[in-house]
């Protein structure tokens, strides 16, 4: 599945960013400077990949998972200053934890390591960095904010919980 950047001004045409070579690839998010889009290689169930494409130069910079291993990645964010990914992964673990992945350094750090389930939506505020994200708790919704390296779970009623947003204020 090929990738392309359409311009919807009248008279603009789509043009293709990413030649995916049999591959499926996806974008998953898109730098707040709109330099970068966070991709996404779907392998498998329990395999898939991600990665930066440079929308100035084309090129695809290919990230890696913890100490090399495979695993299942579910969703992406950019922090506003565009040098983090937020993203749930399984790599090590039996759920998608949510791990935040350091660009220059490729390092990980883990943010929902005592939670056991899978995180299931990821959003950051564009202004002040929080995370908010969820996690199928049998089948539920439960609902966490990590912020200034704080992780808290809040209050949501029973149900499921899809398209969280941060309000402008």
């Amino acid at each position: 599945m090929d990738l392309y950047l359409a311009d919807v001004a009248p008279g603009g045409a789509p043009r293709k960013i990413l030649e995916a070579d049999g591959a499926f690839w996806f974008a998953a998010d898109w730098s707040q400077d709109r330099r970068n889009v966070l991709l996404g290689r779907y392998v498998s169930i329990n395999e898939s990949y991600f990665a930066l494409l440079d929308l100035n130069t084309g090129e695809r910079t290919d990230l890696d998972l913890p100490e090399g291993q495979k695993g299942a990645i579910g969703e992406m964010r950019f922090s506003p200053d565009g040098k983090t990914i937020y993203l749930s992964t399984d790599v090590g673990s039996e759920f998608r934890r949510l791990a935040r992945y350091d660009i220059p350094s490729g390092t990980y750090q883990w943010l929902s390591a005592n939670v056991d389930w899978d995180v299931s939506g990821i959003e950051v505020d564009p202004h002040s960095g929080k995370v908010a994200f969820t996690v199928n708790e049998d089948g539920a919704s439960s609902f966490y904010l990590y912020d200034q390296d704080t992780v808290r779970q809040l209050p949501v009623p029973l149900g499921i919980l899809s398209g969280v947003e941060f309000s402008p204020d």
